[in-house]
């Protein structure tokens, strides 16, 4: 694996875009430590934007009896569309 593979150390490095180099080296070996202690080894979901948008429009479309062809039109699983639906 490259750096360029790894995830902490391709958000670091978005974060010196935006922030610049407002963290001090230390402190960001300190939180990337810190972030392969609590999440090393474990696949991560992350949420895409449109999905908030997605729920949103899901949930205004729901009638409590069109599941099935909202899963069909957003190509999600019952699952995701409960989440959706939920809010998480």
């Amino acid at each position: 694996m490259t750096d360029s593979d790894d995830i902490i150390t391709d958000f670091f490095n978005l974060c010196r875009l935006v922030i610049g180099d407002l963290i001090q080296e230390t402190d960001e070996t300190k939180l990337k430590n810190l972030m392969r202690d609590k999440w090393g080894g474990n696949e991560i979901y992350i949420r895409k934007k449109e999905n908030e948008s997605r729920a949103v429009q899901i949930r205004k479309e729901f009638n409590g009896r069109n599941r099935l062809e909202l899963q069909q039109k957003y190509g999600i699983s019952k699952g995701q569309f409960y989440r959706d639906i939920k809010g998480d």
